[in-house]
């Protein structure tokens, strides 16, 4: 969980910033009158308030720790003198600072409604949110854990809990009776609410994960023969069994409190693709970074232990080798629901567009389709290694079987679920590229991957050579030429004979892609005719598209009649009709929709 925690707090911390500093552009792009009072007197008076705030939780918190532990009987009450003391002053001080401030605020808010819509304050209110929902999780978690029998009682949980869902509670109602009137008010709830739906629903996947796992391995164990009776720290209900528990209950709970309050159309059942940027993003993070990774590692361990046995690369008993399938299997049941699960509403936001693949579609196509270029790398990379390995033991008589044998194994299984992967989906990009026509080549999504591909595998190659270069230069002039000279160079050399294969077709693909959507090759130049079309009620987008194609305004006669329609026309069946307009002979032409598209009318 480390790793991940690690990988989500970069996330949180990125887009944080990213927010900021838009949030600030625009606010100091906005006019002074919609304001409110002075910036400077705002940051007091929401600073003043956050401090104060923290010291009559804090306080509240010690009061707390010290009643409960005293009627448990942990600690004696007449032991606690500091820690009562403490928290008396902390409610003392902070309790008149934060009432008066607060009030303050209040009646400003009142009395000047711009107020409570402003972007500091919006800012405070989610802050506090965010820190008071993660200290109420965390003090929960610490009870759940004394409820199940994992760890003692602790006051401080109990008065963490109540006193942090308190305050949670207190401004998420506030928010609830402000709403949010403007679009940066918005962006600041979106990044509220998918932050903490992303962190809960990893704690949900990790919990779910690790009872998967610890269930599954209690019965291999058992099947394998490996155990006969579990001890005590085993069995369904063993500590970590519990401990996973509560993560996936208090994970689970946050989770569904927060994606079930999103507005419809946040949450794939509206109009998602045209309003929620970070919506797009939170989907993508879910099912790149949480399903494919996660399904690919699965994977990846399942073929490489597979591959090992066939390849005798273990004198393993076969189910003690095979001792890593309950973690595989618990790793793709997380990975593939939540693959499934999200892949279905980043397709629910392309339904709503009329473009086949749209901008909530192309950067999930192209980073699966990096995902699998990359593996399909490495292990061009792992193998072309074992290879040189093997050459070079074999002419100095020196083997190491195993780890030789295991290094193919990885390699082998890399390039299995990397081949596969970037096939499927590079097969669906080119059909997209079929019907759609030379735009799709020039989209962003795909631009990046190919820039990315060939950017990557141009710098890797061009350290390698120079690591290759430095290493022969420097023993041919130490005089020191041998065969150890070619294993220190193995590794870079790998690399460049596996970027040898990729790099070219990617290179290839650029440069024909290049020419294609070239200024010279869009340009028609079709010399401009009268043209109208006889065509149902719903023509806006065909219309526009054979507008573009053909450069400039065509006469629309609307079709009446009952039966009157509007055919289903690819943009390269579009082109078709453009360019049959500028070779026909009339000066007029006239479009008629039709079930097998456009008939064409040319006249004088």
């Amino acid at each position: 969980m480390t790793g991940l925690t690690i990988i989500l707090e970069i996330l949180f911390a990125l887009g944080l910033l990213v927010l900021v500093l838009t949030l600030w552009r625009r606010y100091r792009s906005s006019p002074s009158d919609a304001r409110g009072m002075g910036t400077v007197k705002r940051l007091y008076f929401y600073g003043v308030c956050f401090v104060s705030l923290f010291m009559v939780i804090n306080g509240a918190i010690l009061l707390v720790q010290v009643l409960a532990e005293s009627f448990s009987g942990t600690t004696m009450f007449a032991k606690s003198s500091g820690i009562v003391a403490g928290g008396i002053a902390l409610v003392v001080v902070g309790f008149p600072l934060w009432v008066f401030h607060w009030r303050m605020i209040q009646v400003r808010a009142l009395n000047v409604p711009a107020e409570s819509q402003t972007l500091i304050r919006k800012f405070y209110i989610y802050l506090l949110l965010g820190v008071s929902l993660s200290m109420a999780a965390n003090s929960i978690v610490g009870l759940l854990r004394w409820i199940l029998g994992v760890e003692a009682f602790s006051g401080y949980d109990l008065g963490g809990f109540i006193a942090w869902l308190a305050i949670w509670l207190m401004h998420w109602r506030l928010e609830l009776r402000e709403g949010q009137t403007t679009r940066e008010n918005a962006l600041i709830r979106q990044f509220y609410i998918y932050s903490v739906c992303l962190i809960s629903l990893a704690a949900l996947c990790f919990g779910l994960g690790r009872m998967i796992y610890f269930l599954l391995l209690d019965g291999y164990q058992i099947a394998s023969s490996s155990v006969v009776f579990l001890n005590e720290s085993g069995g369904a209900w063993r500590p970590s069994v519990r401990d996973a528990l509560v993560s996936f209950v208090v994970g689970g709970t946050i989770w569904l409190k927060h994606w079930g309050i999103t507005p419809k159309e946040w949450t794939g059942l509206g109009n998602l693709t045209t309003e929620s940027l970070i919506l797009k993003v939170y989907l993508h993070i879910c099912v790149v970074v949480g399903g494919v990774v996660l399904t690919f590692t699965a994977l990846g361990i399942t073929l490489t232990g597979i591959f090992q046995w066939l390849l005798s690369a273990t004198d393993e008993r076969l189910l003690t080798h095979f001792e890593f399938i309950p973690g595989t299997i618990a790793l793709f049941s997380v990975g593939t629901g939540l693959w499934i699960y999200h892949t279905w509403l980043l397709h629910e936001a392309q339904s709503y567009t009329e473009d086949r693949i749209d901008p909530a579609g192309r950067p999930y196509l192209y980073l699966v389709m990096t995902i699998g270029v990359v593996l399909l790398a490495v292990g061009m990379f792992f193998l072309v290694g074992t290879i040189l390995d093997l050459l070079i033991n074999f002419a100095t008589d020196v083997t190491n079987k195993d780890e030789s044998l295991e290094r193919l194994s990885t390699s082998l299984s890399l390039l299995v679920i990397g081949s596969i992967t970037w096939l499927y989906h590079w097969k669906i990009s080119q059909n997209v590229i079929s019907v759609e026509g030379l735009q799709e080549t020039s989209a962003l999504a795909r631009r990046a991957h190919v820039m990315f591909v060939i950017g990557v595998g141009v710098i890797s190659s061009l350290v390698s050579a120079s690591i290759i270069l430095f290493i022969v230069l420097k023993d041919i002039l130490d005089s020191d030429v041998t065969l150890s000279t070619i294993n220190d160079i193995g590794m870079p050399l790998s690399l460049i004979l596996a970027l040898s294969i990729i790099l070219p077709y990617y290179y290839s693909i650029y440069r024909r892609e290049k020419v294609l959507v070239s200024p010279v090759s869009r340009q028609h130049n079709f010399a401009r005719k009268e043209v109208s079309i006889i065509i149902g009620a719903e023509h806006v987008g065909l219309v526009e598209m054979i507008e573009e194609l053909l450069g400039y305004s065509i006469v629309v006669i609307p079709w009446i009649d009952d039966e009157s329609f509007v055919p289903d026309m690819t943009r390269n069946e579009c082109r078709e009709i453009a360019i049959r307009v500028a070779e026909t002979p009339g000066r007029r032409v006239t479009l008629i929709a039709s079930h097998n598209g456009l008939d064409m009318y040319s006249h004088t």
